[in-house]
Order: C-alpha cells, then sequence, then structure tokens
C-alpha cells in the first residue's frame, strides 16, 4: 500500500470515529439558538453522518438542520402551496442520501411524501397517496421503500424509491368504540426476517368528550402485510404512542409520548413485548409542554419538545424557545403489575 492510501484510510477511519463519538461532546440540553418564530418542531431524526440533527416543522412543512450547538438552519421546503402548512415524520435513508419526510396540509387534510437529496437539498419528488389519507412517520427497508402510517384509518402506505404509492396494509382497531391512529413506525430486518412495528393512538368515543385509550402495538410482516398486535405487559401505562425508534440490538423501541419517554423491551421478535423502563419529560420551565419525537445519539436517547400542546390548545404564540434533551428512561421491574402506574 502506498504512503498516499495509508494516509487516505487513516483519515477515513479517524473521521468515522469522530462521527461514532461526536456524541460525547454533545449537551444534554440543546436550546435552540436562531429558531424561526412559531417553527414547532415536530420530526426530529439524528443525522449521525454528518454530525447534526434534522427536524421539520408544524408551521411551516419545512426541512431545518439543528446543530449540536442549538443553531437552526433552514434548508429545504416541498415548494408545494398544498403541502407547505405543515412537516411531521421524517427519516433518513444513508444508502441513497435523502431524507423523506411528510408533509401535510392541516386545514385541507391533503399530505404528501417529499424526498430531499441529504447534501444538495435537491428536491427528489413528492408524492401523493390515493385516497387522500393523511400520514404520520417513516421507515424504510433494506431496498430504501419508504412505508408510512396513516392517520385516522389505521393504513400503512408504500413508497418505492421512485416515489410510487400503493396501500400496504389496513390495521382495523382493536376496539369498535375506539377512535383508531396509527403514528410511529420502525422497521426491523435481520437473520432473513422482514417486518414492521406501528404503535397507534387510541382514543375511546364518548359524549360529550372523548378520553385516551392505551395505546397498541402491531408486528406487520414486510413480505405480505400481515398483522399481530404485539401483546405488551405493562402497556396500559402508554397513552398517546407517537415517535418511535429501535435500538441497535433491535431489542429496545423506545416510544414518545407528549409529556413521557417508554422503553419497550422484546426477546422473542417481537412477538411479544414488555414495558421495561420510562421517563417523564419536562421543559426548563419544568412543564410538559408537548414532545412529538426523538432519536438515539450513541446509547443516549434525545427527545426535541416542539411544544405540541401550546399548539394545539392556543393557536401560535410567536415561540422562538425550543429545545431537545437527553432522556435518561428509569428501569421498571419485569414483575411490576401491568396497570397505570407511575415510572
Amino acid at each position: 500500500m502506498s504512503i498516499a492510501a495509508i494516509i487516505i484510510t487513516v483519515l477515513v477511519i479517524a473521521r468515522s470515529a469522530v462521527s461514532e463519538d461526536s456524541h460525547l461532546s454533545i449537551p444534554d440540553l440543546i436550546s435552540f439558538q436562531n429558531a424561526p418564530t412559531n417553527l414547532y418542531p415536530e420530526g426530529f431524526v439524528h443525522d449521525v453522518r454528518n454530525n447534526r440533527f434534522l427536524i421539520s416543522s408544524l408551521a411551516y412543512g419545512s426541512l431545518s438542520t439543528l446543530s449540536y450547538t442549538g443553531v437552526v438552519e433552514h434548508v429545504a421546503a416541498p415548494f408545494d402551496s398544498e403541502l407547505a402548512m405543515s412537516g411531521l415524520g421524517l427519516e433518513i435513508d444513508y444508502a441513497r442520501n435523502r431524507v423523506v419526510f411528510v408533509a401535510c396540509n392541516m386545514q385541507t387534510g391533503a399530505s404528501g411524501i417529499v424526498a430531499f437529496d441529504l447534501t444538495t437539498w435537491k428536491l427528489l419528488f413528492v408524492s401523493y397517496p390515493p385516497g387522500a389519507p393523511a400520514f404520520d412517520d417513516v421507515a424504510f427497508d433494506k431496498e430504501g421503500n419508504a412505508y408510512v402510517t396513516g392517520l385516522f384509518r389505521g393504513e400503512v402506505f408504500k413508497v418505492t424509491t421512485s416515489g410510487e404509492i400503493s396501500l400496504f396494509t389496513t390495521i382495523p382497531p382493536s376496539y369498535p368504540e375506539v377512535d383508531f391512529s396509527l403514528n410511529g413506525i420502525v422497521s426491523v430486518e435481520h437473520a432473513g426476517r422482514a417486518y414492521l412495528v406501528v404503535g397507534s393512538l387510541n382514543t375511546i368515543r364518548s359524549a360529550p368528550f372523548p378520553f385516551p385509550h392505551p395505546s397498541s402495538f402491531y408486528k406487520v410482516s414486510l413480505l405480505d402485510g400481515s398483522y399481530e398486535q404485539i401483546a405488551v405487559a405493562g402497556g396500559a401505562s402508554i397513552f398517546g404512542a407517537d415517535g418511535m425508534q429501535i435500538s441497535k440490538d433491535r431489542n429496545d423501541i423506545y416510544v414518545v409520548t407528549t409529556d413521557r419517554l417508554f422503553k419497550l423491551t422484546s426477546r422473542d421478535d417481537w412477538n411479544s413485548a414488555r414495558l421495561a423502563a420510562g421517563a417523564e419529560i419536562k421543559s426548563p420551565e419544568n412543564n410538559n409542554p408537548g414532545s412529538t419525537a426523538g432519536d438515539f445519539v450513541g446509547n443516549d436517547f434525545y427527545v426535541v419538545e416542539g411544544y405540541l400542546k401550546e399548539l394545539v390548545t392556543t393557536g401560535p404564540q410567536g415561540r422562538t424557545a425550543y429545545w431537545a434533551t437527553k432522556v435518561v428512561v428509569h428501569e421498571r421491574q419485569a414483575d411490576e403489575q401491568d396497570g397505570h402506574d407511575e415510572l
């Protein structure tokens, strides 16, 4: 090997080491330094290869980067007036150097899947689903197909690398009196197995006001779309499952709700699971303003605080203060009773 080749090899290895260990220098609390007014971040992923986070905006339907020091930089928007209202779930496809995210118009209900080049931010495609469903979150298989949860109708859609959308499967609600909405989604492919794990937000219909019902989780085959509900010991404590991420060993799934982070653990390939740990999510003001998503940074887990409760209950308030924080979950004893226990 030539001296030049050796030098290049050393530089590549060193760069990789910095990327893998970069989380060591990330502060536990990242305060956004220059966020646009009324950004209200919703989607949130760690771009480990480029040492940054990516965030979508509920207010602008845009995509921004967030540095480890809290600097926000707007980088892309769907360039479609029908979809310029809100950005929701997003995920990175490193094999094709792109990010795919959900954009929608909350007023009209129009939704689309938007893909951008991860380096140039060139718009790759904007695709619209058949039947005008509302979308929420995204996961990829190894071939680069995206799977997107559909709100309100229990649908999961498949989006090819070229942007073609088709209905992949439909999961009916577990109880007839429940308003059922699929939210979080992760993909698992290993040892010849290929499936999705999908979480739902459930609400009991009741006059005069509906009330929450524990979330449910499903294992969906990537081969044919067949599904089974996952029996979750301790799952009655989880309400409003939203963003989900899976650990590298595929044994743990972290579930973000508006005010809590939960860790589900499985040792049988997600045929069953148990609620292993959890923690309350609080803002620097010591309240629960409404979290939506999180992601792993090394072995740590960070959650973005987008102040969803404020946006939903009172509308935009001219807010410029947002943050992302490391959340440490507290282990739950395996033999604890299922129920609405505190974590």
